[in-house]
């Protein structure tokens, strides 16, 4: 089920003629049998069918569930460094190569207008950790981040209580479980 929030902030910019983009994060190891990679092919189709861009990473796990899922709504664009995590999704109907790192999450975040993080491992948590330093400077205060599953959602205690996320962007944060 794609969370309303998401569906809200697309019809806000579906009116004004232009898709949103949205940048899903998510571990490569993950199993197409467990419930993270379900959850997130669903979340998937449910952004495609109201109209989303979708950008991913583009390698295996969560970002295989999305380009998969995200193939008969227009497709996704993956982000991919290589030699970073083995063959691309089959599923990418486009794709741009980073040069580094540094260059991958720029282009996975910049252009998008929300953000999703499924259960992941290291690189994910880079991804939620670039977002929160954009937050914490004052940018993109205004697209949310949704933590989707036990392991993300347990996030924003953690960020906030800690004065890791600042207060006033705490209203970007939204976790499901």
């Amino acid at each position: 089920r794609t969370p309303l929030i998401a569906v809200r902030y697309s019809q806000r910019r579906m009116s004004a003629g232009t898709p949103p983009v949205i940048a899903i994060f998510g571990g490569a190891g993950i199993s197409p049998r467990s419930a993270a990679y379900r959850a997130a092919e669903s979340f998937t189709r449910g952004l495609t069918a109201a109209g989303w861009a979708i950008r991913c990473g583009g390698y295996g796990g969560i970002m295989e569930a999305v380009s998969s899922a995200a193939r008969t709504g227009g497709g996704a664009h993956g982000v991919l460094l290589p030699g970073l995590e083995g063959t691309p999704s089959p599923h990418l109907i486009s794709q741009e190569n980073a040069v580094d790192l540094y260059d991958r999450l720029r282009l996975l975040i910049e252009p998008a207008d929300c953000y999703a993080a499924f259960t992941g491992s290291a690189g994910t948590l880079n991804e939620i950790a670039m977002l929160l330093a954009f937050y914490r400077s004052g940018q993109k205060l205004n697209r949310p981040l949704l933590l989707i599953g036990k392991q993300p959602a347990a996030l924003p205690a953690l960020l906030i209580g800690n004065g890791w996320f600042p207060p006033a962007a705490a209203g970007c944060l939204h976790a499901f479980q």
